[in-house]
């Protein structure tokens, strides 16, 4: 069964807002990686950002799988094809493709096609997304500032709640 959904100007706003979160996001996490204040592996999403948005937006709360072997939920399959602008992760060295595909990928990438699709429908205006974006980079470099004025947690906690210490009755 399919529901019509009717997108109004605030919800629209919402998507595309959320797209450009995660977008931004991505681009900090990259840059804080490569200034070695992110450890371990790092892997990339940017290009696929409708796919995450869309799927949360679709889900109801109490409907998200925690993993494949979770058993009695009613399962759907979604095939979304997308393209990561990115490597695969930091130590990917993208010989696989060349740049100029890449670059024609960007500019058909979902948040400018969403973007585009809103501007030419006069459902947004170009000082609302640039409104966006600074409330987005703000939340951004609010994030960063509190991790950063966080304190590293004890090696000897580092494990503490990966593995339970009893398994219940």
């Amino acid at each position: 069964m399919t529901q019509k959904v009717n997108l109004d100007h605030a919800h629209m706003r919402h998507l595309l807002k959320a797209m450009i979160r995660i977008r931004r996001f991505e681009a900090k996490c990259v840059e804080l990686y490569q200034a070695r204040k992110i450890l371990g592996f790092l892997y990339l999403y940017d290009g696929e950002e409708a796919v995450s948005v869309g799927v949360m937006e679709a889900l109801s709360p109490d409907a998200i799988v925690a993993t494949y072997r979770e058993h009695g939920q009613a399962l759907a399959f979604l095939e979304c094809q997308t393209y990561r602008f990115s490597a695969h992760s930091m130590f990917d060295p993208q010989l696989y493709r060349s740049k100029e595909e890449v670059e024609a990928w960007r500019k058909k990438g979902p948040i400018v096609r969403f973007q585009t699709c809103l501007g030419a429908s006069r459902l947004i205006k170009p000082e609302e997304v640039s409104a966006m974006e600074t409330e987005v980079d703000a939340e951004i470099a609010a994030a960063v500032a509190f991790a950063e004025a966080g304190v590293l947690e004890a090696v000897s906690e580092v494990e503490r709640f990966v593995t339970m210490e009893e398994v219940p009755a």
